[in-house]
């Protein structure tokens, strides 16, 4: 239940930072000219994330790898201010230990076991989301060809995928699709430049950070696994084309 509240807390308070970024700019937006078009942008971001848990028995072990590719809508409502919103497919994981041995569901097309997993073995995790990003964008005038923005927003996920290996019992890429929470929620925090190239069209290279506020794994009491809150952790760098 604190685990709840903590969680209410943090997007209580980003929603706050959002609502008074968008009041400012809104009461200190220029009038946009009639007829501003709508970019959209195509994105593809190598990415690096891991876990962190609040119970001391379970301890993030590493990083892993990732990848994201996603489509995102811009409409611009003054000449320095924008709402995106876009959808994605996320690629992310990470490495966990607990100090006690525990039980994991995996399943296969047949049925589902329960894999014991000794104290202090290395679980791998990846998980597949699909993500609907929705963000306030600050961006300055063009300096020459340039433009740096900002963005800053929600990611509402869903889970479609999740694969756990299990290196010391020879556990490779397992269905463990039950040992994670399907739905997420979560916040980002980007910066980079635009690159006009020409014809409307723009380079994008940026960076980001991104932040689950939930839980992402449940926590089977029937599987001996302790109660915690894992949370999915992100730094990112974008490379796309703005349109």
């Amino acid at each position: 239940m604190s685990h709840l509240k903590e969680a209410r807390r943090n997007i209580k308070a980003l929603a706050v930072i959002i609502a008074l970024t968008l009041s400012s700019a809104i009461m200190n937006a220029q009038p946009m000219m009639m007829g501003e078009p709508i970019r959209i942008s195509v994105h593809a971001s190598p990415l690096i994330s891991w876990y962190r848990s609040d119970n001391t028995k379970v301890v993030n072990t590493g990083s892993r790898p990732g990848f994201n590719v996603g489509l995102d809508v811009t409409r611009n409502f003054s000449r320095n201010y924008a709402f995106t919103v876009g959808v994605g497919i996320t690629n992310v994981g990470g490495k966990l230990a607990t100090q006690d041995s525990i039980g994991l569901k995996l399943s296969n097309k047949e049925k589902v076991i329960n894999q014991e997993v000794p104290a202090g073995s290395v679980v791998k995790y990846g998980m597949t989301y699909l993500t609907f990003p929705v963000g306030l964008k600050l961006q300055t005038s063009p300096i020459g060809y340039y433009t740096i923005f900002t963005n800053i927003g929600f990611d509402p996920m869903i889970c479609v995928g999740g694969k756990i290996s299990i290196p010391e019992k020879r556990v490779e890429r397992q269905n463990a699709i039950s040992e994670v929470r399907r739905l997420n929620f979560g916040y980002h925090i980007q910066a980079g430049v635009e690159y006009e190239l020409g014809g409307g069209t723009a380079v994008i290279l940026g960076v980001g950070y991104q932040n689950n506020f939930c839980d992402c794994t449940k926590d089977n009491k029937d599987c001996k696994q302790p109660i915690d809150r894992i949370t999915q952790h992100l730094i990112t760098t974008q490379i796309g084309l703005l349109f």
